[in-house]
């Protein structure tokens, strides 16, 4: 087990400092300290480790978000709830960096059963927040929940992209005519939920 953390760890590692793509099995054994034969004791392919650590990052943020939803009394203001929400997002940039990939990924070199079992975690974990979000913002009907965190995972997913940069880009956007292009992650992130929050709240008001 300890060997398998280290693996996670390394790929986590190279991950985020190299790129998925450009990220081999030999490489991880390296970082990881390990042969590299001692990793397919644990993973078939990379995209395996990649899924692994999805779960892992992804996991750990919805029951951390659970448990700070789960100590509200009462109900929550869109406000409320979206301090809370990019509360639990702090200090996970890796999540970030792996979510930006994933559904790339997911279409590569894994198997069906992988891609159901992770699948169904994700859901299982969803699921159990998305009743907590319907608790603590009650102008949500039954189902809602699950909607809006999917929604919300749709826009997690596509400000990571948009704010995940290569180095060619990240000198291209050092221009100042290119000001407009430069996103920063959270903010653009959370404003774009709350526009999703308040429809959900006052879009039937005329």
């Amino acid at each position: 087990m300890a060997r398998r953390i280290k693996v996670l760890n390394a790929a986590s590692s190279l991950f985020t400092e190299a790129g998925f793509f450009d990220v081999s099995m030999s490489m991880i054994a390296k970082k990881a300290g390990v042969a590299k034969g001692t990793i397919y004791l644990y993973f078939s392919t990379k995209e395996e480790i990649f899924l692994a650590l999805c779960t892992d990052e992804l996991g750990i943020w919805l029951l951390h978000l659970e448990s700070q939803l789960s100590t509200v009394t009462g109900v929550l203001e869109n406000e409320q709830f979206i301090a809370i929400l990019r509360k639990s997002f702090e200090g996970r940039d890796v999540m970030y960096r792996l979510i930006a990939l994933m559904h790339l990924v997911l279409e590569k070199n894994v198997s069906l059963q992988e891609v159901l079992d992770f699948k169904r975690n994700l859901l299982e974990l969803t699921v159990k927040i998305s009743d907590r979000v319907e608790i603590v913002l009650p102008y949500l009907e039954k189902g809602d929940g699950l909607a809006l965190m999917t929604t919300f995972h749709s826009l997690v997913v596509g400000w990571s992209q948009m704010t995940e940069t290569s180095p060619i880009m990240e000198k291209v956007l050092e221009i100042p005519e290119m000001a407009p292009f430069k996103f920063d992650m959270q903010d653009n992130l959370f404003r774009s939920f709350r526009l999703v929050l308040d429809g959900a709240k006052y879009g039937d008001q005329k």
